[in-house]
């Protein structure tokens, strides 16, 4: 069977890369014949690449030529139609990722100050397009599901009147559903009208291990990088506390036996002026395994707390997902309250995840209008994480993977 993917394959992210690839692998060893859909819209190619430094950007690029079966680019929603036609493509498959984190109109332009411009979003983030299952005729009917998709922190309340019953429309031709978190639960709930509540699965990365046979070995990677036995990574990309802050945790490692390392995002590395920093670019299976092998993860994002949880690694999560409280300007004037502040956090998507392995102690978020926790508090947290609970987790995760994705298929 021919299958197609939809999923943002070209994005200059680590997370990104690793779900598509955990996907594609395991259609593979299951006697598929997967093909990404290459849809990248040009306004998203510009966003991205405008992101990452040029070497970094080729690093990607690499990942996806080494290891991806890609169709030729295609740009637009006719391009994708065209495509399912020319690669003989059975059903497409949707997912995994934000793929439904649609910008109201409101948001729809952003001013940034470097460079100094309006910014229009590309189409990914509007509606109709292919991540909503959107194929031109005469291929609209060709089957398709949607698996473990997120909407980001979208908030889709606002979406009124005939948008909001089109999106519903183009949800309910799906053949299946299934999302990421709570928060995507509820979006999929409120555009059809509670006709479809899909039910929540994980992330393609869960099941990493199982699905991807590539391995890179601790010895190459503690040899490559000049690492310790005993390393814990340190990755930021907007933190919320300054450099003092960063330098008591280091010394904090340094006095128990713990080399303290600075580990990049694809866009920049921030140092903290530690002594080991991790330099760009880096591969995306390296980035994995450094995780992988490490004594402790503390940082932003997603998808380095989900390496985390599939590999039992003691982590801290600085969240910097979720809804803004307030509008971007207002919530400086007026304080949210505490209401707004709890749906901005139960929004995010880390939220959703550290909530459901009952690790929640081991987890900020910078909404939250609290005081940061300490340098002393967060190595403490590290020290007694819980791993038994955490490899309970994953492998509930990891099998919960396995077995909607075995019925999805054989469902057919």
């Amino acid at each position: 069977m021919r299958t197609g993917i939809l999923t943002y394959h070209a994005a200059s992210n680590f997370g990104a890369n690793l779900q598509i690839l955990s996907t594609v692998s395991f259609l593979k060893h299951n006697g598929h014949n997967p093909i990404v859909i290459n849809w990248v819209p040009a306004e998203f190619e510009k966003w991205t690449n405008g992101r990452a430094p040029k070497n970094q950007i080729d690093t990607h690029k690499c990942f996806r030529e080494n290891n991806l079966p890609m169709t030729d680019i295609c740009r637009s929603d006719a391009n994708v139609a065209d495509i399912i036609q020319q690669n003989n493509i059975d059903n497409v498959f949707i997912g995994s990722d934000a793929l439904w984190n649609y910008y109201p109109k409101s948001r729809r332009k952003t001013f940034t100050v470097h460079p100094l411009r309006w910014e229009i979003i590309s189409p990914d983030h509007n509606y109709p397009n292919p991540f909503w299952g959107c194929f031109n005729s005469p291929y609209a009917d060709i089957p398709r599901v949607a698996f473990s998709v997120s909407c980001q922190n979208t908030p889709y309340y606002l979406v009124k009147g005939k948008l909001k019953k089109q999106i519903g429309e183009s949800l309910l031709s799906f053949k299946r559903i299934t999302v990421r978190d709570r928060w995507t639960q509820e979006l999929v709930e409120y555009f059809t009208e509670g006709q479809i509540s899909p039910d929540i699965t994980p992330d393609p990365v869960f099941a990493f291990s199982q699905n991807v046979d590539i391995i890179i070995t601790r010895e190459y990677l503690l040899n490559k990088y000049n690492l310790e036995d005993n390393y814990i990574l340190f990755s930021f990309l907007h933190p919320k506390f300054d450099t003092q802050w960063a330098k008591e945790f280091e010394i904090l490692c340094k006095h128990n036996g713990y080399q303290c390392v600075a580990l990049p995002f694809p866009e920049k590395l921030v140092s903290f002026e530690f002594d080991v920093q991790i330099q760009l670019p880096l591969d995306p299976l390296e980035w994995y395994y450094l995780i992988k092998y490490s004594c402790g993860y503390i940082g932003e994002r997603m998808h380095p707390i989900v390496v985390s949880l599939h590999n039992a690694v003691p982590f801290f999560s600085f969240d910097n997902y979720g809804v803004e409280p307030r509008s971007r300007w207002l919530k400086y004037i007026i304080k949210p309250t505490f209401d707004e502040i709890q749906k901005a956090i139960k929004s995010s998507k880390t939220y959703d995840i550290v909530a459901k392995a009952e690790l929640s102690g081991n987890y900020y978020n910078y909404n939250s209008n609290k005081l940061l926790p300490s340098p002393a508090t967060v190595f403490e947290k590290l020290m007694n994480f819980d791993s038994e609970k955490c490899k309970q987790f994953s492998a509930y995760m990891s099998d919960n993977y396995l077995k909607y994705m075995h019925h999805i298929f054989n469902n057919q």
